[in-house]
């Protein structure tokens, strides 16, 4: 959903309009065999995947979880859920998942805006954000309330797509002014990768999205991959992980 993110024009509008595209986005690309079998193609998971990670960035993820074996686990927009529970599952932790756009709320998952929600401070071992800070009203401030919640000696990793080197980019600046013990790995080139894959896949997939009914979902996907692919042509896009210790 980044092409919605990069079309919005003002916060409200953001923050009107786009809970709605997304539970759309969400509810009917969960029920779709087709966009199932293109996760498990993609991402290699048998879910239905609401985030960009390629492969590779996936396995950071899942090494960051296994080495520290959090008991408690913060995901920052986590889409459907499905991810979080995927994961709580295979390294048995307890934890929450928020989103804006979220289409069923349990115990771990809620429907909420997490600039506002209140958490608990060290209430968690380990927080993740996939693509979700992009449209904060306060950048800076949501990042540390965020923090407040970590656990001292906890990890906060931020997937993170920019159209301009890092150090221009708008995650920059507030790590600098909070004065942040971060670590930045580069993974630009591996998302180019993942973007080409991706378009493959689905131009190979059309037909079974046309005959289940879903084109809207293709459509969706289609433009997304080959935009990111006509950005990385042209060095217009970035991909980081980056890695907050606190």
């Amino acid at each position: 959903m980044f092409k919605l993110i990069k079309r919005v024009l003002t916060q409200n509008y953001y923050n009107k309009k786009a809970p709605k595209a997304f539970e759309h986005f969400y509810k009917y690309s969960s029920e779709s065999e087709a966009y199932l079998n293109f996760c498990t193609q993609v991402h290699q998971l048998d879910f239905p995947v609401q985030n960009n990670l390629s492969q590779a960035q996936f396995q950071v993820l899942e090494e960051e979880i296994s080495s520290s074996l959090p008991k408690n686990v913060l995901d920052l927009g986590c889409g459907t859920g499905d991810l979080f529970k995927h994961l709580s599952k295979k390294y048995k932790f307890k934890g929450l998942g928020l989103d804006f756009a979220l289409l069923k709320e349990t115990s771990e998952l809620k429907k909420a805006n997490f600039e506002t929600f209140s958490f608990e401070e060290n209430q968690f071992d380990l927080i993740y954000s996939i693509d979700s800070l992009y449209m904060m009203n306060n950048l800076r401030r949501t990042i540390k309330r965020t923090l407040k919640s970590l656990r001292s000696g906890g990890k906060f990793i931020i997937f993170y797509t920019a159209t301009e080197e890092f150090a221009l980019c708008p995650m920059a600046k507030p790590l600098r002014k909070l004065d942040l013990d971060y670590s930045l790995r580069d993974f630009t080139e591996d998302d180019s990768k993942h973007w080409n894959n991706s378009d493959n896949v689905l131009n190979d997939m059309k037909k079974e999205f046309l005959n289940e009914g879903n084109v809207s979902i293709w459509k969706t996907k289609s433009q997304e991959a080959q935009k990111n692919k006509g950005l990385h042509a042209s060095k217009s896009l970035f991909r980081y992980i980056i890695t907050i210790t606190k």
